[in-house]
């Protein structure tokens, strides 16, 4: 039998299901990620500048040099999906079966779409949770919209679980297609350039940096998580999110050691916000709350362009974006600052701010870009009211009170005390920019703004 793997977010030989299958159950197999440009959200021309793209296409290639140990190789086409697969099986390959991963964003529906009318055998697997949305229901069958109880019966169904390490040994029996078309331009791995600096050292450097958080910081995590200058979390994210790392290897590996279960209690939060993509695909074209879709966003390109640029005169919010900028990582509490002042200061569209991430983050991903997004921008379910803002001059003094984080990215004010990074316009002699909004008078038009949008819903319903 001939078979076809589709790769998408899963770059990794342990512990791939749709690899492992692939490789068993088929003579010959062609292994492709196809790159849909509508459907991944990011131009292929912006590959150098989007640290999301660039970082997963790193890890495509790191993945191929894997693949050649067992002598294989992954091709990469850029194109729509139905016209990729349909040119291949009628001009190239004629695969029996399509194997892949089963994603729940919009790439993974395409992919599966496209896959069901090639005429072709479609084997998807699911991979990318350690429960499926299916096994997390409330009594009554329908999905959980609010964490906690999800994370009780998570927490529940993983004590009653054994959950495999992923350490099983390879069988490949199908032999290596390589994958060809005069129509198509295929990109092979080895032939990928300008590797994205946060995947350095690749797999190997992945298990050096799990094994040290586990052994010499998994201990601090929850006095230090919040604080970063400290580094103090595991930077597996960006691991998990391009797939060189698979969910249940984090998991077993993560429980072994005691003091786990704050950074367990995160993790889940991945599987949170996948289930509810899953149950509610249309949260990636608008508010999951209906009464806060039609917020009325301030239309100022300039304030949006401050905040990318980090020109905002709010030192923790501009040193959060500049490091996002140039390295494509963004620690979670100013990510939360970052988004709430984006739209609750600023009063920018919540979306702008969620593309912006997605583009430039190293570890992006749909499904928890959006949900992130979503409860900042108190629009979301399980999110924070729309009342409670973020005070950045507050969090800044709180989690950088040194400025040690903020003087590393903001090296024109490096020479400024400590305390005035902490006061609007206390760095003004410094040359700083000016504060753009005033943050009080900006909290009271956000409380306007949402119960505005909230009683045009309310009426809009009475109507009915």
């Amino acid at each position: 039998m001939r078979g076809l793997l589709l790769l998408y977010r899963d770059f990794r030989l342990e512990d791939q299901t749709a690899l492992f299958c692939a490789l068993e159950e088929n003579d010959e197999l062609g292994i492709l990620w196809i790159y849909d440009e509508k459907e991944e959200g990011i131009p292929w021309a912006s590959r150098e500048s989007c640290h999301g793209l660039r970082t997963r296409l790193t890890a495509f290639r790191q993945f191929n040099d894997l693949l050649m140990t067992i002598g294989h190789e992954a091709s990469l086409i850029v194109g729509n999906y139905k016209e990729v697969l349909m040119t291949l099986r009628q001009q190239t390959y004629p695969f029996d079966a399509v194997y892949f991963n089963r994603f729940y964003d919009r790439a993974g529906r395409a992919v599966e779409a496209a896959a069901a009318e090639t005429g072709a055998m479609v084997c998807p697997h699911e991979d990318v949770t350690i429960f499926h949305p299916s096994e997390i229901l409330k009594k009554d069958g329908t999905s959980y919209q609010m964490f906690t109880p999800y994370y009780r019966q998570w927490l529940d169904r993983f004590l009653r679980t054994t959950v495999s390490s992923g350490r099983q040994a390879l069988r490949p029996r199908a032999k290596s297609v390589a994958l060809t078309s005069e129509s198509m331009t295929l990109v092979k791995g080895r032939a990928i350039e300008s590797a994205h600096p946060v995947l350095e050292g690749g797999y190997a450097a992945m298990i050096t940096q799990w094994r040290t958080f586990l052994e010499d910081q998994l201990v601090h995590y929850s006095e230090r998580r919040d604080f970063p200058s400290l580094q103090a979390t595991s930077g597996m994210s960006v691991y998990l999110n391009t797939g060189m790392l698979s969910p249940r290897q984090f998991v077993s590996d993560l429980v072994r050691y005691p003091g786990h279960e704050p950074v367990l209690r995160q993790y889940v939060w991945r599987e949170f916000y996948l289930q509810l993509l899953r149950h509610y695909p249309h949260v990636l074209e608008t508010a999951m709350r209906p009464e806060y879709k039609s917020v009325r966003w301030e239309r100022n390109p300039e304030y949006f362009e401050a905040w990318c640029q980090g020109r905002t005169g709010v030192p923790i919010v501009d040193a959060a974006m500049r490091c996002l900028k140039h390295e494509g990582r963004m620690h979670n509490r100013l990510r939360m600052v970052a988004a709430s002042y984006l739209v609750k200061d600023l009063h920018v569209n919540w979306q702008l701010g969620e593309q912006y991430f997605f583009e430039q983050l190293a570890d992006s991903e749909p499904a928890l870009n959006n949900g992130g997004w979503q409860w900042s921008a108190s629009t979301g379910t399980d999110a924070q009211p729309y009342f409670r803002v973020f005070n950045p001059w507050q969090q800044s003094l709180r989690y950088d009170a040194a400025a040690t984080f903020m003087k590393l990215w903001l090296p024109e004010v490096g020479s400024a005390p400590a305390v005035l990074f902490h006061k609007p316009g206390g760095l003004g002699r410094y040359g700083y920019p000016e504060v753009i909004v005033d943050h009080g008078a900006a909290v009271r038009m956000t409380k306007a703004l949402y119960q505005e949008a909230r009683q045009a819903y309310l009426k809009e319903l009475n109507r009915e």
